[in-house]
């Protein structure tokens, strides 16, 4: 995932070579985008903490507007019983399973 991977990055540079005690605790896809929790926030100074959290902000943002499968660009649509967030190629190769599913019962 290119977002997380920028992500990563960018707080990686913020935080230099102590990294401050930052670890992800969680990372997960919900209502179509991501949401990436952290840990570590106690041991660093509010300007630092308020950096990280805008970067990790800004990455969940970017997830709502690029695909899941492969980063292009993209909109989150109810797909079943999930929200996802697929560019049009991908949502077209979801509904063609559903299709091909339901022919076959």
């Amino acid at each position: 995932m290119p977002i997380l991977a920028a992500a990563c990055e960018k707080v990686d540079a913020a935080l230099g070579p102590d990294n401050a005690g930052f670890h992800f605790t969680q990372i997960k896809e919900k209502y179509g985008s991501a949401r990436f929790y952290s840990d570590g926030s106690v041991l660093m100074i509010d300007e630092l903490r308020r950096e990280v959290n805008a970067v990790l902000d800004d990455a969940e943002e970017a997830t709502e507007t690029a695909c899941m499968r492969c980063g292009a660009p993209a909109q989150i649509e109810l797909h079943g019983t999930w929200y996802e967030c697929l560019c049009e190629i991908h949502a077209q190769e979801w509904r063609s399973e559903k299709r091909r599913q339901a022919d076959s019962r």
